[in-house]
């Protein structure tokens, strides 16, 4: 049954993969290259560290961590601020500007969507982070029940959902960072295991 599975997981990494470069194109050419390029990147990514995971056993949790941080940083942006995109759209708020990715053509900026001030609710700003934690839970409640490494890709997410979001919610940086500490908990805990596990290998006498 083991290898199965792994079969079906790695056939669902291809199809994904394959959908995320595909669809890079026409984001970058007909919607922004802020939308296209971080898709661009993560589907390389998703390839080289899922691949990493198959050659490297021991280190598949880290590298599952790593690409929750290229998920993060890549299309998390975008997927955040088109859900404000469509709540304002939906409630028929003008948006004057969008930035979807950290990096633009002025330099680094945070992605926003930009709103007349008197046109925000508390429903069109804590949307995207409701949405998502739920998508993320429902993802790392999957994984847990099967006993799949992926659980320390999902939290990740969960965690940068909740510091990106701080704005959003109201929250000051350091609440948000330190909340966001508490998903990652469990990634810590298995980077301890792993530092020890190490350790004790090289003190083993030969």
């Amino acid at each position: 049954m083991r290898p199965q599975f792994q079969i079906k997981t790695a056939k669902l990494v291809a199809l994904v993969t394959t959908l995320l470069l595909t669809l890079s194109f026409p984001f970058y050419y007909f919607v922004s290259w802020q939308i296209g390029i971080p898709t661009f990147i993560f589907g390389l990514f998703l390839t080289l560290l899922y691949r990493l995971t198959i050659c490297f056993k021991k280190f598949d949790f880290l590298f599952l961590f790593i690409l929750g941080l290229t998920f993060s940083f890549t299309v998390y942006p975008p997927i955040h601020e088109a859900i404000h995109l469509l709540f304002a759209y939906v409630s028929g708020v003008p948006v004057s500007k969008i930035v979807w990715w950290f990096l633009t053509d002025s330099g680094i900026q945070t992605p926003y969507v930009l709103i007349p001030a008197t046109s925000r609710n508390v429903l069109l700003e804590i949307t995207p982070f409701l949405l998502l934690t739920v998508a993320f839970i429902t993802l790392w409640y999957i994984w847990y029940i099967r006993k799949s490494i992926w659980t320390h890709f999902a939290y990740v997410p969960l965690a940068f959902n909740v510091a990106y979001s701080n704005e959003d919610l109201h929250l000051s940086p350091i609440v948000a960072l330190a909340l966001s500490l508490i998903f990652l908990a469990p990634c810590f805990y298995r980077f301890f295991k792993l530092f020890k596990n190490i350790k004790n290998i090289k003190h083993e006498p030969k």
